[in-house]
C-alpha cells in the first residue's frame, strides 16, 4: 500500500479531478507524514507490550483514510490533512512491524525473519502498484481506493486471526 499509494496517487489525483500540481502538492503531503509521524509512532510502539495491536490500528486507520478519500475530494485541505495522517500511519506498518520482530527474536532467527520481512516488503513493493493500477483500470478512479483498501483488509484479518491465535 506504501509504495501503490506513492506511485498511483498523482494518476488518482488527475483522475478525480485535481490539477497535476494540486496532486503533486497531495503526494507531498503523503510524503510529510511519512517522515513527520515516523518518530511519535515508534515512541507509541516502544511503550506497548504486544505490537499486534498497534498493527491492528495502524491498518484500520489506513482502511479508513482509503474509504474517506472519495469523501474528502472535493475539499484539497481535508484531503491534505487526511493523507499526511495516512502517509504517517501506513509507512509506520514498516516500522512498527520491524520492531516486533525485534522484540519476539534474537540471533539467527532475528536476520532470518528480517530476511523474509524485507523480501514480503520487496514484492510488496512490485506487486501492490501493479494491483492498484489493475484496480484503477477496471473500476475507473474508484479502483485506488478499492485496491487499498482490500489489501488493508487483508491484513486486518491476518492481524486479528494472530491475536485471536494467541488468546487460544
Amino acid at each position: 500500500v506504501e509504495t501503490g499509494g506513492f506511485a498511483l496517487f498523482p494518476v488518482y489525483g488527475n483522475r478525480i479531478g485535481y490539477s497535476e500540481a494540486d496532486a503533486a502538492l497531495l503526494l507531498t503531503m503523503i510524503g510529510l507524514g511519512n517522515v513527520l509521524l515516523q518518530i511519535p509512532i515508534g515512541m507509541i510502539s516502544d511503550r506497548v507490550s504486544d505490537r499486534r495491536h498497534l498493527l491492528l490500528a495502524c491498518a484500520a486507520v489506513g482502511l479508513a483514510g482509503t474509504i474517506f478519500m472519495p469523501h474528502f475530494a472535493s475539499n484539497w485541505h481535508l484531503m491534505a490533512a487526511l493523507l499526511f495522517v495516512w502517509g504517517g500511519v501506513v509507512a509506520a506498518l514498516y516500522t512498527i512491524g520491524l520492531a516486533h520482530l525485534g522484540s519476539q527474536l534474537s540471533g539467527h532467527e532475528l536476520a532470518s525473519a528480517n530476511a523474509a520481512f524485507v523480501l514480503c516488503y520487496g514484492v510488496g513493493m512490485v506487486l501492490g502498484p501493479q494491483a492498484i493500477g489493475v484496480g484503477m483500470d477496471i473500476f475507473g478512479p474508484s479502483g485506488f481506493g478499492w485496491s487499498l483498501g482490500l489489501f488493508f483488509a487483508a491484513y486486518i484479518a491476518l492481524v486479528g486471526v494472530r491475536l485471536i491465535r494467541k488468546v487460544l
